[in-house]
């Protein structure tokens, strides 16, 4: 056991001081169910993009279903969009992902004399660009006797203005149900390191992380959903618990089903409410989920989907 709490902390001392919040832009690919149980889903089950939280939640989907979202974040200072399916299949369920971000209108400025900018009149405005992030997302995910296992495989590619990024990085993860009221989750995200190479020569690191999350449904009507993520990036000012380059970060949620058709949702996520409700009838379900931050504004998530 002291083996391996020491490979463990090994493992992860080898990315502390590697990139900083990358993997935070998959969060914007998450559907409104999941934004609206405050992003606490490690241990969730019947939502596609959960995958980018654990990939092993795939296997809790029985049948065909496919999902599409739209997102507009922070008073429309960007937006994001996904469409996901999911194909079951005797021995695997597999999963396809795509989802993008877009920034407008970003200021294109240039400096006459690079090495001093505090003279605005020698800042020359050349107009406006738009920066774009894609994510191609592959999962697939097996049941097994005692728990569900996934590996989840994703594609990045970021596009500024006439310089690209590319990147590949992998997750896995395992689903248990620990009896009928208890789900357990847990994941390995980024697990080699998730690394975005750009034409300008720079190399981007995303750091592994490990998400664990419970699930609760102690009652036919009610769902109480705990998850914490511990991440190695140094994060203080956002982090619940940081000590040296390692941070914890909880988030809670909370289901409430009023008729078998209507929903309400409510989550905790770095100390921001996150509100939701869900509509569902005869295997299509529309569900929204508001965000809400202080200093940056609302964001507005919605997410179609259809379960054969």
């Amino acid at each position: 056991m002291k083996r391996v709490i020491l490979l463990i902390l090994g493992y992860f001392y080898l990315f502390g001081s590697a990139g900083k919040y990358g993997s935070e832009r998959f969060e914007f690919g998450y559907s409104a169910k999941i934004q609206g149980l405050g992003c606490a889903f490690s241990a969730g089950e019947n939502d596609i993009t959960g995958v980018f939280l654990n990939p092993a939640i795939l296997s809790s989907i029985n049948s065909f279903k496919v999902e599409g979202s739209f997102s507009s974040y922070y008073e429309n200072f960007f937006s994001s969009s996904s469409l996901n399916f999911l194909i079951p299949n005797e021995n695997f369920n597999f999963g396809f992902s795509l989802f993008f971000i877009q920034i407008p209108k970003i200021p294109h400025t240039e400096a006459l004399n690079p090495d001093s900018v505090d003279d605005f009149d020698e800042i020359i405005f050349k107009g406006y660009f738009n920066s774009y992030s894609y994510c191609l997302n592959f999962t697939i995910s097996k049941k097994f006797e005692k728990f569900d296992l996934g590996l989840n495989t994703k594609f990045l590619y970021e596009d500024i203005l006439e310089e690209n990024g590319k990147g590949i990085g992998f997750d896995v993860g395992i689903f248990k149900r620990i009896n009928e009221y208890t789900k357990f989750g847990a994941s390995l995200q980024n697990l080699f390191g998730t690394y975005l190479l750009w034409t300008t020569g720079k190399k981007e690191i995303f750091n592994p992380f490990l998400n664990i999350g419970f699930s609760f449904n102690p009652f036919q009507n009610l769902l109480f959903n705990f998850d914490f993520s511990i991440k190695t990036e140094n994060i203080r000012s956002s982090s619940f618990f940081n000590i040296s380059f390692i941070s914890l970060h909880p988030r809670f949620g909370f289901e409430w089903d009023l008729f078998k058709f209507l929903c309400l949702r409510l989550g905790l996520e770095e100390s921001l409410p996150n509100f939701g409700l869900g509509i569902n009838f005869r295997g299509l379900e529309i569900d929204y989920a508001l965000r809400y931050s202080i200093n940056l504004g609302s964001s507005h998530i919605f997410t179609i989907s259809y379960k054969k």
